[in-house]
């Protein structure tokens, strides 16, 4: 994918920022979404929506911030709908204009277009507009149609909004071009929290404690961050509320504290604590701070990741000999190994519940990769091949993707790939090393 750098791309997002979105749904014959809809079955089995995807047009064609802004728009919303890989955009064809539609239109489909979008953009005094619609190449008929506007600091948020209801039109899924990624990274001298958008941009440092901080966990509205810190010593567990980077104590206790995974309602964390003894999993209630120990074994359990229906946890535990991964009910019950390799660690449920991520090796001479493995165990799958250590998987929200770390170019980075394996890339390309990357809800 070609990812043009666009200069107003820059600034950082912050959590919270607060649209001021006009939108006008427009109805449209059954049989239009109908064909469009058909399109996307057939994406969904491998193939690719031929999208119409003609230059965004200015507001005000005099105007250079207009221009500007439309011809940058395009590029970011370019980029967020063939990293989705719904779409194949179909660039070379006529400028879509009212006076032309039906003419321009006909040009699109003989190109194989099955929707065509057109976007206006406008570059005003205090914020940015976005004035889109999607037309069904068949028919002319409008089928989608919203208007955008924006603080100018949130360009990029105007963007990626618009590239998330695309994809939901035509699939139903929420996008993930508005989410965010957390990790660990050392370019200061110290392991510190930093923050990018899903596509790289917009990096930003979150804590300066010059400290170790590590296994950065998102809460489920995206408005925290769970890790552990070793700032006062002992590693302990702290949530940074990312709206007023205020940072407070949630586990304290003498050993280790480390963040696993939230449950489904959020009311729990699936924790690791030592307690000076043996390294075990508990539940710790987020309210009322209680502790309930969903394992006692000797040796070490950690790690742990619940399902998506908060029934299981999946987690790493020597008990076996070597670490690998096991399962347990969330009353500490019915206790089954998944893995039988001579190492595996950070496991990840996936969204859907369908696949558990996680990194490992098969023998002691190998590099650690990215495997993918059944809540049965009875189906494994190596997700990458032994280019440089890969470790540390993290889904996207829609269960399609992974980030996690990768050797491969000599520093520890953080790449991304398809849920199979595909397509592997860096997302960034940082001084320093990278480690832990958590994707966002």
């Amino acid at each position: 994918m070609d990812r043009t750098l666009i200069p107003f791309c820059k600034s950082p997002v912050r959590s919270g920022l607060f649209l001021i979105l006009y939108s006008l749904t427009i109805a449209s014959p059954l049989r239009a979404q109908t064909d469009v809809y058909i399109g996307l079955q057939a994406l969904q089995e491998g193939a690719a929506l031929n999208l119409g995807f003609p230059a965004f047009l200015p507001q005000r064609p005099a105007m250079l911030q207009d221009i500007e802004i439309a011809h940058a728009a395009q590029n970011v919303v370019r980029y967020d709908l063939l990293f989705s890989r719904y779409f194949r955009l179909l660039e070379e064809g006529p400028l879509v204009t009212p006076g032309r539609l039906t003419e321009s239109l006909e040009i699109w489909k003989k190109h194989g277009a099955v929707a065509l979008l057109f976007v206006q953009a406008a570059d005003l005094d205090s914020h940015l507009t976005l004035d889109a619609k999607l037309y069904e190449a068949a028919t002319g008929q409008v089928i989608f149609e919203k208007f955008y506007r924006f603080p100018k600091k949130s360009r990029r948020a105007a963007c990626h909004t618009l590239s998330d209801d695309l994809v939901r039109h035509f699939t139903g899924e929420t996008g993930i071009a508005r989410t965010r990624i957390a990790f660990v990274h050392n370019a200061s001298g110290a392991k510190e929290l930093y923050l990018m958008d899903y596509d790289g941009e917009n990096l930003a440092r979150l804590t300066h404690d010059r400290s170790l901080h590590i296994l950065p966990l998102w809460s489920l509205d995206a408005k925290a961050l769970y890790y552990t810190t070793y700032r006062h010593g002992n590693p302990d567990l702290y949530r940074l509320d990312m709206e007023s980077s205020q940072s407070a104590a949630v586990s304290t206790v003498q050993g280790l504290n480390l963040p696993g995974s939230l449950s489904p309602d959020g009311q729990e964390m699936a924790i690791t604590l030592s307690r000076q003894r043996d390294t075990d999993i508990f539940l710790l209630n987020l309210k009322n701070k209680k502790l309930r120990p969903l394992t006692s074994h000797p040796g070490i359990d950690i790690a742990p990741s619940f399902s998506p229906n908060g029934g299981e946890i999946v987690f790493v535990s020597d008990r076996g000999g070597n670490p690998n991964l096991y399962v347990i009910d969330r009353e500490g019950a019915n206790l089954r190994r998944l893995t039988a390799l001579n190492w595996a660690d950070s496991p990840r449920w996936s969204p859907k519940g369908d696949w558990i991520a996680f990194a490992g090796r098969p023998g002691p001479r190998e590099k650690m990769d990215i495997y993918r493995v059944d809540g049965t165990g009875t189906r494994m799958e190596r997700l990458t091949l032994g280019e440089g250590y890969n470790e540390n998987p993290s889904w996207s929200p829609d269960g399609r993707f992974l980030v996690f770390t990768s050797t491969r170019r000599g520093r520890r980075e953080v790449f991304f790939m398809g849920m199979d394996g595909s397509f592997p890339q860096p997302l960034a390309t940082l001084r320093g090393d990278s480690f832990s990357p958590a994707w966002s809800p």
